[in-house]
């Protein structure tokens, strides 16, 4: 059977089974960082990720410099999505012979501008020639004992909360490679990607305040999308999740832009990921003063779900229907956005 027959996901499944975990890594393999004793008062964090040449860039969505951001942000989003602070960068970068400098100058910026802003330093890395930009990042981070966001902890009766706004790089791509997109006003394009543009960053002082409260169980980012997420969440944890999509916020722009298309307010959360947010589960005696504190910094989270017993994710308006096959972003798969946006339509349509 080759990779592409049976996928991302089952390939990492099949590789777990064949690796022996550290046992210093209190997180097995089922997370995207190992956290590890080390023996002292805090553990430290660790991930490693790879972006490809971003299909997004090729589309238009933005340039070089925003590249960089997504890159480092790709990264570093796993680091602080298990409650730690990242303080380390490294970054491998597999750059074409035809490559001007000037764009990969801008690339740099970019991580570079991540970097600062949260006082990570850049520590080391490689450079190295291939046929297409190909990027691999490190984060190290620290946490203090006890004090980590697993994936596999979710509580029955958790609040299921993400950071920030859904759905702005689905609906860029939406516009770029479909006939239906094809036909909206350049106007309303360039106005998604302004927007999308203006969110690549991280949940950083959410995060921040959520570990000093000591209030989250489970928590991973979503960056592949929010539906194949929650099924893992569920999945390791053994519980079930219940999303309300009504309460899943969509930004003004996108419900304008649902609107025109005939399609549901939500049809874009749910759809293929590149959403630099996290998913978090809140234990629910907790959820108000947590609340409380970040509106007081201006700072929000937003309700979306709930951890029920019932094991699988369900999507509930007028009634529960369940998510038997996540919709995400799945390497050898050799799908399409199209096929993507096709799986959305499906889930939405059929009762």
């Amino acid at each position: 059977m080759i990779l592409s027959e049976i996928g991302e996901r089952q390939i990492i499944e099949s590789l777990r089974q064949k690796i022996k975990g550290s046992t210093k890594n209190l997180v097995g393999l089922i997370d995207d960082a190992a956290i590890l004793d080390v023996g002292s008062n805090e553990y430290l964090v660790v991930t490693i990720d790879r972006i490809p040449f971003p299909y997004g860039l090729k589309c238009g969505i933005g340039g070089y410099k925003d590249l960089g951001k997504y890159f480092a942000c790709t990264v570093i989003i796993d680091v602080i999505a298990k409650g730690a602070k990242p303080f380390a960068f490294l970054q491998a970068l597999g750059l074409p012979s035809t490559m001007y400098i000037e764009d990969l100058e801008q690339l740099v910026d970019g991580v570079n501008q991540i970097a600062n802003k949260y006082g990570i330093d850049i520590i080391g890395g490689d450079t190295k020639e291939k046929d297409d930009a190909d990027l691999v990042g490190v984060c190290i981070g620290w946490t203090m004992r006890k004090k980590y966001f697993p994936r596999d902890a979710a509580k029955v009766g958790d609040v299921v909360a993400v950071t920030g706004p859904l759905g702005l790089f689905s609906a860029y791509m939406y516009l770029a490679t479909t006939e239906e997109g094809a036909k909206i006003s350049e106007k309303i394009r360039e106005t998604i990607r302004i927007k999308y543009v203006s969110h690549i960053d991280i949940p950083y002082a959410v995060m921040e305040r959520i570990r000093d409260l000591d209030s989250c169980n489970a928590s991973a980012d979503i960056s592949d999308g929010l539906l194949g997420e929650v099924h893992r969440i569920a999945k390791y944890s053994n519980v079930g999740v219940r999303l309300y999509v009504d309460q899943i916020f969509v930004p003004d722009e996108l419900r304008e832009l649902s609107n025109m298309l005939g399609k549901h307010p939500y049809y874009f959360p749910l759809c293929v990921g590149g959403d630099l947010q996290i998913v978090l589960t809140i234990n629910p005696k907790k959820w108000k003063v947590i609340s409380d504190k970040l509106r007081e910094e201006n700072l929000k989270l937003y309700p979306i779900g709930e951890i029920i017993a019932k094991e699988g994710v369900y999507l509930s308006n007028s009634c529960d229907k369940e998510i038997v096959e996540p919709v995400e972003w799945e390497y050898f798969r050799n799908l399409s956005y199209k096929d993507l946006f096709r799986k959305v339509d499906r889930l939405l349509s059929n009762p």
